[in-house]
């Protein structure tokens, strides 16, 4: 393919190597007049079923990394110039350098400083590419660039976001059998852990000049991958470094380090005992995107005197924010009945994540009996009875956040007679057993019409605005496109169907309860799995199937939208706006 001129701009100069994705070539950009390096797919993937639209999908995704041990991705497209059959390629960023698989040819063992701080730079180069959603599948010598300043990941070309569908063609295994993870090479599963199990084995290369497992075919090398244990290091390798070795080459994914963090986190104590010049961390991306459940009474306290904090100096009662009532959680009240001061009472038992009710029924029912929609009334169980004073709920068991139940039952005409969840369990209170003649009414939460529906950073995303029955839905980075605007329409006081815009709001968002996936569909006609829930929890709303009880959960960018367990997890908090 010398010569030849992709999109009328990517004129192919120099053949730099291939794998199993395809060829790599130096080339020339003939509208900004720049050195780039075009991956040219091959066409064989192509005829894949929904091949082009994954790689596309990957490839929107890879363009979003910013760091300087990542390749940066400049262009993406087809062409059919060659007159035969149309090719996919990938525009990324020249990198001027020398393979480290050249490396290790020339130089053979590499001394142990020299390979923990390349070790460092990859692993902050994964730390960013993970935090992304994207894992590499690929890790080895070839596939980084050594540059006079740092080590650099130099081809993205098999990444997958997450543990998504293989971009393969049948049969076919991505990734070099001499670096593969043991799951990666049994069953194709793979996570963050097999970067980090590749790496491993890159190490043992570098710190020994040759691989720990050889074989004369592929399958002799998986299977030493699979059974055998890791040949040991040589006797100069201190013992802090061959414990991080042994560890990133577990054979169990969940005996390997956590995450990309505390294996750079080793390796930096690993050369500060060697006496050598330890690079600073760099700093945390994204923190909130990886905030953990908060658990325990003295936590949620301090969270409920901030937000009551914020709520004072913002003048909260004319607010349109979509946030939760978190002062009325706190004072356990379904109609919001003025009580003992707001905020956390010793003694008081505290959920692990704060729920606010519902509009509640006329008549109460069972925390697990499904209400059934009926034409005659849209809210599918009436009105709530009007009362000269609203009065508190009727005791009822504790409904874990992880059921996805059904609401509380309404408010009873008595007192509860023990407390529960949602109630002061102190005597100092006698205000909460109270009841005021006239109630000072707070505006409830409550949702626009249209709006993104965004979960940490990313947004429900009808994939490629198609508008077609069974289109998946993906998260994507927010962007304010049609294909992220959603419109509310309500069925009652707590379902909706929600309309996707890309689809000129003809299709809803729709449960396929056969894969747990997420997907549009025409609507009317209307079946229980397109109806969804809005359950006010801390920070945002849950997302409940009315169809299936379970929540509408993210997995992070560029990965398919699914519902699950209902849970405390942060990946089911999500906002409207």
């Amino acid at each position: 393919m010398q010569g030849t001129v992709l999109a009328d701009r990517y004129r192919l100069v120099d053949w730099l190597g291939g794998g199993s994705m395809g060829d790599v070539w130096a080339a020339e950009d003939e509208v900004l007049g720049r050195r780039v390096a075009v991956k040219v797919v091959k066409p064989a993937l192509l005829e894949e079923d929904g091949f082009a639209e994954r790689f596309h999908a990957e490839a929107r995704v890879m363009a979003q990394l910013r760091h300087p041990g990542i390749v940066g991705v400049h262009d993406y497209g087809h062409d059919g110039s060659d007159g035969r059959r149309p090719v996919a390629y990938l525009v990324m960023e020249l990198i001027e350098g020398e393979p480290l698989s050249a490396v290790l040819e020339r130089r053979g063992a590499l001394p142990v400083a020299e390979t923990l701080r390349t070790a460092l730079q990859v692993l902050e180069a994964l730390e960013a590419a993970h935090e992304a959603g994207i894992v590499h599948r690929d890790i080895k010598p070839a596939n980084l660039m050594v540059r006079e300043d740092r080590t650099v990941i130099a081809d993205f070309g098999i990444a997958r976001p997450g543990c998504d569908a293989r971009l393969t063609v049948p049969g076919m295994v991505l990734g070099t059998a001499a670096y593969q993870a043991p799951e990666q090479a049994s069953s194709g599963t793979v996570t963050a852990s097999a970067d980090l199990y590749a790496l491993g084995v890159l190490l043992h290369e570098c710190l020994t000049g040759r691989l720990p497992f050889d074989g004369e075919t592929a399958l002799e090398v998986i299977l030493q991958h699979l059974t055998a244990p890791v040949p040991p290091l040589p006797e100069g390798v201190p013992a802090p470094v061959g414990a991080i070795v042994g560890r990133a080459m577990a054979k169990e994914p969940g005996e390997r380090w956590p995450d990309a963090a505390s294996m750079a986190a080793a390796v930096r104590e690993a050369l500060a005992q060697l006496g050598e010049e330890v690079p600073p961390a760099p700093p945390r991306r994204r923190p909130a995107a990886r905030r953990a459940p908060r658990h325990g009474r003295r936590v949620r306290a301090l969270v409920g005197v901030t937000v009551l904090t914020l709520l004072c100096v913002a003048g909260a009662a004319g607010a349109t924010v979509i946030r939760p009532n978190l002062e009325a959680a706190r004072e356990g009240a379904v109609a919001e009945v003025p009580a003992a001061p707001p905020g956390p009472v010793p003694g008081a038992p505290v959920a692990d994540r704060t729920r606010l009710s519902p509009a509640s029924p006329a008549s109460p029912t069972s925390p697990t009996e499904t209400p059934q929609p009926s034409a005659a009334s849209p809210s599918g169980s009436g009105s709530p009875a009007a009362e000269p004073a609203p009065v508190l709920p009727a005791p009822s068991p504790p409904v874990p956040a992880a059921t996805g139940a059904s609401p509380a039952p309404a408010p009873a005409a008595t007192a509860p007679a023990q407390p529960t969840l949602r109630e002061s369990a102190t005597p100092s209170a006698p205000a909460a057993t109270t009841q005021p003649a006239e109630p000072t009414q707070k505006p409830k939460p409550s949702l626009p019409a249209t709006g993104m529906i965004v979960n940490r950073f990313v947004a429900l995303d009808n994939s490629y605005s198609a508008d077609k029955d069974g289109n998946l839905v993906d998260m994507y980075t927010v962007n304010n496109s049609s294909a992220q605007n959603w419109r509310l329409e309500r069925i009652d006081e707590s379902r909706y169907y929600l309309r996707n815009g890309s689809t000129n709001y003809t299709k809803v968002l729709d449960l396929d309860v056969k894969t747990g996936n997420v997907q549009i569909w025409t609507n009317p006609p209307a079946g229980e799995n397109q109806m969804w829930v809005f359950t006010p929890v801390e920070g945002g709303y849950q997302i409940m199937n009315y169809g299936t009880k379970q929540c509408l959960t993210s997995d992070g960018v560029a990965r398919w939208a699914r519902v699950a367990a209902c849970s405390n997890g942060d990946n089911q908090v999500w906002t409207v706006s």
